[in-house]
């Protein structure tokens, strides 16, 4: 076991990774890792716990590799989980392993895929149940090669295939995690198959039951419609046997939805997402409350330029989104979460973090929807990781355990996650909100911290995953940061804090800045006035802003007439002309302004004798 706790010195080293995430008719994107591991700045961590990196997989003498999958966890504190790629077997590239982690970090294979009629390349898993073995499926593999729902014995390490799928309205590409009742019933999802063909690649998916003899029956099959597609998460089961999950795509908008289906096979969709704000592209599992309410995330959607959301629903099928992810505290997140007994949330993002935008993270949010940062990965060999695609497990002393596809040695890891520093709350303010373009805007981040220790460091402001600018804590634990030169806009602020030696980080609630346009106030003047005919006259304007000197061209008219066009200098524009006409004439000259300052015109009336 290796144990990360704090960065080292600086260090400059390359760290190339490829990692094909296999999937059927190219509806899961190939995942490939390419990270320039970073010189880190600083030598203070500003990681906010203690991880252990219990075991680094190889992908060679018969260990596995990749693994993409949630860990199981027995009452002795071992973790089994499977490994989409590895093993002994080259039958079908390495097909994936079956292994157990003890408490000492020493890994156990106890099965290796890729036999004849085998299942090969387990993306989903593991459950267990009283007598100890285990559960899951393979995304491919079986008499069919459409994926298989398994057995394993840990004593003896014998695996049986329970169900192999044939890829017709059974299902074929089962990803997810298995749920299993007191009968013994296993429930899980397909992404294809069914009896709709319409969705890209064949079918669109089904939720099926497993019962203890082996047999199968396809409790829903989706259309592709509005009742959703293609479900690559798992289910959660009510005490009313209802059953509920997500589907990637699909719904009102194209973008999935989150689904009820009752004991009949009777579905009702109770949320689907837009696209937007509210997320898009749920891949996660659900977990639910005492009260009904189901959490869950999306890869996309959110605030902060589709970085991916963490939501909630409720009964009545009414969406919240708790938090949005803005890369720097993660994105992403492809799984699941966990939940404790007092309501916190914690989870993984794939991408994002404090240090590469490859690396991920681990988070946690409470029930006012505050997130903390608990690690942001650094892909540092051996001694950290990145890239967790898994959700995690969460020990009775509050440990996280779970699996990076990446990092280790080589192929991925099994870490555990303690946290030893106070937490933090940051609380974002401005000195003048709305403002205007061209004034002094100030933004004050204070950092309180759960213990003794007052925070020190740095806070980033950020939009988004644009940076504004940096400042540091006080001895009162405020950071603040001013700026005269953001356009007019509509800025979705944050401050994050990176934490330090004795504190977490954290990131502030959003705060929505306003940048109105610049006013501004038009006068024109000439000289002579009354001129005589043939004589010159100079036509003086003046565009005058509180805020800022105005640049830019000023065009000057007699009527419908276009006299000329002149370029602010100094606030001052000026056109001489010679040739107007005798009599009294209007002229007029308009300032357009531009997206930061508002238009504006003068005039006078001209006599030429």
């Amino acid at each position: 076991m290796q144990t990360h706790t704090q960065l080292q010195k600086p260090f400059a080293s390359v760290l190339i990774a490829l990692i094909s995430l296999t999937a059927p008719a190219q509806a899961i994107a190939t995942l490939v890792l390419a990270v320039f591991v970073q010189a880190v700045l600083d030598t203070q961590s500003v990681q906010a716990q203690t991880l252990t990196v219990l075991h680094s997989f190889t992908g060679t003498h018969g260990d596995g590799a990749f693994p993409q999958a949630d860990l199981v966890r027995d009452a002795a504190g071992n973790l089994y989980g499977t490994t989409s790629q590895g093993g002994a077997v080259t039958k079908c590239g390495h097909c994936g392993i079956v292994f157990k982690v003890d408490t000492a970090g020493n890994e156990t294979v106890l099965h290796t895929f890729g036999s004849t009629g085998d299942g090969a390349d387990p993306e989903a898993g593991l459950i267990q149940d009283a007598a100890d073995n285990l559960y899951g499926t393979t995304t491919y593999g079986g008499a069919s090669n459409f994926g298989t729902v398994f057995k394993v014995d840990p004593t003896t390490r014998k695996e049986t295939v329970l169900y192999s799928f044939t890829g017709g309205t059974d299902g074929e590409y089962p990803f997810a995690d298995l749920i299993r009742d007191a009968a013994g019933s296993l429930y899980g999802t397909t992404w294809g198959g069914g009896t709709s063909r319409a969705c890209y690649g064949g079918g669109c998916g089904t939720v099926f039951k497993l019962d203890a003899t082996g047999k199968e029956t396809v409790l829903y099959s989706f259309t592709g419609g509005a009742d959703g597609a293609n479900p690559t998460a798992g289910l959660v089961q009510d005490a009313a046997g209802n059953l509920y999950g997500t589907t990637e795509i699909g719904g009102s908008s194209g973008q999935g939805v989150v689904f009820k289906l009752d004991a009949t096979g009777k579905e009702t969709v109770l949320h689907s997402f837009a696209g937007g704000v509210d997320g898009a592209s749920p891949h996660s599992a659900l977990v639910r409350d005492e009260e009904g309410n189901l959490y869950g995330t999306t890869i996309a959607g959110g605030v902060f330029r589709s970085s991916g959301t963490l939501f909630k629903v409720d009964a009545a099928g009414t969406e919240t989104v708790l938090h949005s992810f803005n890369r720097v505290d993660g994105w992403n997140p492809e799984a699941g979460l966990v939940r404790d007994q007092e309501g916190n949330l914690y989870g993984t993002t794939l991408q994002g973090g404090a240090f590469a935008e490859s690396d991920g993270t681990v988070f946690k949010v409470d029930k006012a929807g505050t997130e903390t940062v608990l690690h942001s990965f650094t892909g540092a060999v051996s001694t950290d990781a990145r890239a967790p695609l898994a959700a995690l497990v969460l020990d009775a002393a509050g440990n996280l355990y779970s699996t990076t596809v990446a990092g280790g040695d080589f192929g991925g890891t099994v870490f555990k996650l303690t946290t030893s520093k106070s937490t933090t709350s940051t609380s974002l303010i401005s000195s003048l909100n709305p403002s205007i373009y061209g004034q002094k805007v100030s933004w004050m981040a204070t950092v309180i911290s759960s213990g003794s220790i007052t925070p020190t460091g740095k806070v980033n402001f950020t939009w988004g995953r644009f940076t504004i600018g940096s400042a540091t804590l006080n001895s009162g634990g405020v950071a603040t940061l001013t700026r005269s030169n953001l356009n007019a806009d509509l800025y979705p602020l944050t401050a994050a804090y990176t934490g330090d030696a004795n504190n977490l980080g954290n990131t502030s609630a959003l705060l929505s800045q306003v940048v109105s346009e610049a006013t501004n106030t038009a006068t024109l003047t000439s000289s002579p006035n009354p001129s005589t005919q043939g004589q010159a006259v100079t036509f003086t304007a003046r565009i005058s802003s509180p805020t800022v000197i105005a640049t830019g061209p000023v065009t000057f008219t007699a009527g419908k007439t276009v006299l000329g066009n002149a370029q602010l200098s100094g606030g001052e524009a000026k056109l001489a002309i010679s040739s107007l006409p005798v009599g009294s004439a209007e002229v007029t000259a308009t300032y357009l302004g531009d997206s930061n300052i508002a238009k504006s015109s003068a005039s006078v009336i001209q006599t030429v004798q």
